[in-house]
């Protein structure tokens, strides 16, 4: 069930609703609210409201425009899976303009402003996000942005998913961007992942978590977990060579939890500022600093001021 299906090239869609697409009282993942395919169609101020599959997807798009969109999802049945994706082979495309809203404590964490299987050149941009995050997934999503992004979760008051209000790359995904994002109240923040996903796509699902990303002036503000290495499909799972620049970070209970191999991933010129505990890793602890600064916590680091 789909509430509109557009395919063609040059279309306009404005103050659009689709509502309740999919089985809303049993637990069935199907239902899309808006599904994009083709090139230079734009979708504005509209609206969809417990599309059970998807919200708005753009599937093999290109120079697709997303704008003052909403998506929103509160059923506790069958709640939501894919708020907004890109997937399918879509590229130079953009989201703008949009807020997402999970309602806290739905058992499925959900997927906000995602890219999924073979996403390139696109962007997330000027959006929020509650209760739900943002996403990279597969080996052929890369070269992409999401930036001035906001991100809230109500950690610690809801036990929801355990990443779902997160920045979460995995499977491969790498070489993609994340610029002025603001993260609160969410329990971990930066997620990598490798697990088997289920989809049988064209975009590689590697056993890998993420690398070569880079993430510039990032500020999370109350968290369980700061950087989370976990989940690994196989003993050879690694995430490397990510950068972290001009972030800050504060009030975090836990700031590496390294459960898979990790390599050359830095951070430079970021602050950390009441930290709990500094890390707790199962494998060697690969990440290096410069010009990085500790702020009231009781502990010391090598090579932080």
């Amino acid at each position: 069930e789909r509430g509109i299906d557009a395919n063609g090239e040059s279309q306009i869609f404005k103050n659009i609703i689709t509502y309740e697409t999919g089985p809303q009282n049993i637990n069935t993942p199907s239902g899309q609210g808006v599904v994009i395919r083709g090139s230079n169609t734009r979708l504005e101020n509209s609206f969809d409201y417990n599309s059970v599959s998807q919200g708005i997807t753009l599937n093999d798009a290109s120079n697709v425009e997303v704008i003052y969109c909403k998506v929103y999802n509160d059923n506790e049945i069958n709640p939501g899976g894919y708020y907004i994706l890109m997937s399918g082979g879509t590229t130079n495309s953009t989201v703008e303009n949009c807020i997402i809203y999970k309602k806290p404590g739905l058992f499925h964490g959900g997927h906000g402003n995602v890219m999924k299987d073979v996403a390139t050149n696109n962007t997330f941009r000027k959006s929020v996000s509650y209760n739900t995050g943002i996403e990279a997934n597969f080996s052929d999503v890369h070269d992409n942005l999401w930036e001035d992004i906001e991100i809230y979760g109500v950690w610690p008051e809801s036990d929801q998913s355990d990443h779902s209000a997160s920045i979460k790359l995995s499977n491969g995904a790498h070489h993609n961007n994340f610029k002025n994002i603001h993260l609160k109240n969410v329990k971990r923040a930066f997620t990598f992942l490798d697990w088997d996903d289920g989809l049988v796509g064209n975009g590689g699902d590697l056993q890998q978590g993420s690398s070569d990303n880079q993430f510039d002036n990032i500020k999370v503000e109350n968290a369980s977990r700061l950087i989370y290495f976990g989940e690994g499909e196989s003993s050879n799972t690694f995430s490397s060579n990510n950068t972290w620049n001009n972030c800050e970070f504060k009030n975090i209970e836990l700031g590496f939890a390294l459960l898979t191999k990790n390599s050359n991933n830095i951070m430079k010129s970021c602050s950390f500022d009441n930290i709990e505990i500094w890390e707790m890793s199962s494998l060697e602890f690969n990440f290096s600093f410069e010009n990085c600064t500790l702020l009231n916590s009781q502990f010391t680091v090598e090579g932080l001021n």
